[in-house]
């Protein structure tokens, strides 16, 4: 293998490949590099990456579509399970977003982005009493130092 089918082969980072490209608006060039690097190389990062950068383009189907073959070849994606539910939250598939948001949580109860997207799918279907429990847990975590997280379990309870 060269040095060019290393890198080929290495998942996408989105700040040193995707972020300068935001910074300067090329959204169509990011779109042909993520459907470039993903043709070659169908592995779960590029794809949950590639899902999160269309739901902001409001690419909603895309997105999901993108998310599907994400879990597909890895079903317990924690990343690929939180972008999905924010993608099913924006959409109000509040019922669809719990199911994935559930698992996200399960696999890993102390991330601060499932601790956070779960708290707001179960607040959004008024489950008050598992909103407080979620709370309670998530503010007893001593990690859990994550300004946005606390800004969403704030707004939970």
């Amino acid at each position: 293998m060269d040095q060019e089918e290393i890198i080929i082969s290495l998942p996408i980072r989105w700040k040193t490949d995707i972020q300068p490209m935001l910074d300067q608006g090329l959204f169509d060039e990011i779109d042909l590099y993520f459907q470039s690097h993903i043709e070659r190389q169908h592995e779960p990062i590029s794809l949950c990456l590639y899902g999160y950068f269309l739901h902001f383009q409001r690419e909603f189907e895309k997105a999901e579509n993108i998310f599907q073959k994400c879990l597909a070849i890895d079903p317990n994606n924690v990343i690929c399970l939180n972008y999905y539910t924010d993608l099913l939250s924006a959409r109000q598939r509040w019922k669809e977003a719990l199911i994935i948001a559930r698992k996200a949580y399960e696999l890993n109860p102390t991330r601060p982005w499932s601790l956070g997207s779960y708290c707001n799918i179960l607040r959004h279907l008024k489950r008050i009493d598992a909103v407080k429990q979620l709370c309670e847990f998530a503010l007893s975590l001593p990690t859990l130092n994550d300004a946005d997280t606390f800004m969403t379990i704030a707004d939970c309870a």
